[in-house]
C-alpha cells in the first residue's frame, strides 16, 4: 500500500517523527502522520499552516507499506461527538497515546477530521515493523496560487 506525507523542504530524505503534539498524539510521542492520498495530505497542511507557511517549499513523500504489516483501524462511528472540531485534541490524543504505548501495530488508520470518509495513518516509529516501511519517492510540491487561503 502507498500512503503520502507532506514535508517541508529539508526533511524529504528520511522519515523522522518530530515528537510534537498533534490531533492523535501528545507531545513527546514519536509518530508520523500520512494520508491515503496526496490531495488529503495537501488539505491537512492547508488547515494546519498559516498562509505564509504555505509559501514555503514542500515535498510529498510516497511511502510504501508492505501488505504484511498489520494496520489497526479506528472507525469514525466509535468516536465521541465533536472529536473532529478544531483544537478538540485531548480525546483523540488519549486514543492515539494509548495505541502508541501499547505497541500493538505499526500503523493506525484514523478518520480525517476534514473529510470523515477519508483516512490518515499514524506510523509508530518505535514499532519493530517501522524498519520495513520505506519512502520510495519524493515529489516537489507547490500549493497552487489559485487556492484561496484565508
Amino acid at each position: 500500500m502507498k500512503i503520502y506525507r507532506m514535508v517541508l523542504a529539508g526533511y524529504e530524505d528520511y522519515l523522522r517523527a518530530p515528537g510534537v503534539a498533534g490531533r492523535w498524539n501528545s507531545s513527546g510521542k514519536m509518530v508520523l502522520y500520512a494520508s491515503q492520498s496526496r490531495s488529503l495530505s495537501c488539505l491537512e497542511n492547508i488547515v494546519h499552516r498559516s498562509t505564509e507557511g504555505l509559501l514555503r517549499n514542500f515535498f510529498i513523500l510516497v511511502i510504501e507499506v508492505p501488505d504484511t504489516i498489520h494496520i489497526e483501524t479506528l472507525e469514525v462511528e466509535s468516536m465521541h461527538a465533536g472529536w473532529h472540531l478544531p483544537f478538540n485534541y485531548q480525546p483523540c490524543q488519549l486514543i492515539g497515546d494509548e495505541w502508541i504505548n501499547s505497541n500493538r501495530s505499526c500503523l493506525l488508520k484514523v478518520p480525517s477530521a476534514i473529510i470523515h470518509q477519508e483516512f490518515n495513518f499514524l506510523i509508530n516509529v518505535k514499532h519493530q515493523d517501522f524498519q520495513r516501511i520505506r519512502s520510495i519517492e519524493k515529489e516537489k510540491f507547490l500549493f497552487d496560487s489559485r487556492l484561496r487561503l484565508q
